[in-house]
């Protein structure tokens, strides 16, 4: 490779890297404190969110995403259901207040890391902040489940309150032979991303082995009601009855739809690549 070149492509991943750099999300756990009482946010708001429920603690020293020995994750894999199942599942993580910079959002990016001990067809929640636990119409959701018309493939769906309609958009990334199958995928972290720009919502996927690329999209022009007053909570819902059975790692919110390049390298600096 001539100077020149190498040069160039010294500025090309500087610029890049710049992108995500001046990008500050609104939220930011990366989950590596050693306790799960109180994990602080490293974004603009600083409202801390805490591990609460039965089976739930913080991750021994190296189980987040890069693996490295100061990385932690949010664990919940002692539980033995997941989603709709019994016993309830009531491990999640949940905010003290009501997070109000969430309540104007126009646009959003909610990027983050997952692993399951187990099949992701029972309707589990990855996150909301919403004005009821099953029913919603403010605020969104992130859930995950297994639809007929699927064929038994695992989905995520978003759903967006506006007072008074909801869109429903699926993405199908999880069908066999993909690399980011989560079904078939016991204990492996997947990086997952919807974005909103106030028209289209859109789904990204990926993990530590394979790059994000655009997992679905869908129109949606309607606006997103606040669910004032309702606290963030992921891995669960506020009725305690969702639960995931696996990990959490760098959450994050941001008010703007991040694009493809942004959020791979995410990917990569989260994975430590």
């Amino acid at each position: 490779m001539t100077k020149c070149l190498r040069l160039l492509v010294c500025i090309a991943a500087s610029f890049a890297a710049g992108l995500i750099s001046a990008q500050t999300p609104v939220l930011h756990y990366d989950f590596n404190e050693a306790s799960a009482k109180s994990y602080p946010s490293q974004g603009s708001a600083k409202d801390a969110i805490a591990g609460k429920g039965d089976k739930q603690k913080a991750g021994d020293a190296g189980s987040g995403v890069s693996g490295k020995k100061a990385d932690r994750a949010w664990d919940a894999t002692a539980n033995t259901t997941a989603g709709a199942g019994t016993p309830a599942n009531n491990s999640r993580l949940e905010t003290a207040g009501s997070l109000a910079a969430l309540d104007s959002l126009e646009a959003f990016t909610v990027a983050m890391w997952f692993t399951s001990e187990q099949p992701l067809d029972s309707a589990v929640r990855l996150f909301g902040k919403t004005d009821s636990a099953t029913k919603q119409t403010n605020g969104f959701v992130l859930r995950t489940y297994a639809p007929k018309k699927m064929n038994g493939k695992t989905a995520v769906e978003l759903g967006i309150g506006d007072g008074k309609t909801r869109a429903t958009l699926v993405s199908d990334y999880c069908d066999k032979g993909r690399g980011f199958n989560i079904t078939g995928a016991k204990n492996k972290w997947v990086f997952l991303a919807v974005t909103w720009d106030g028209s289209m919502v859109r789904f990204y996927a990926g993990n530590t082995d394979e790059k994000v690329t655009v997992a679905g999209a869908r129109s949606y022009k309607g606006k997103m009601a606040p669910a004032t007053g309702k606290p963030l909570i992921l891995g669960n819902t506020s009725g305690k009855n969702r639960g995931l059975d696996g990990k959490i790692d760098n959450f994050r919110i941001y008010n703007t739809a991040l694009g493809l390049e942004q959020l791979e390298l995410l990917r990569q600096s989260d994975a430590g690549q």
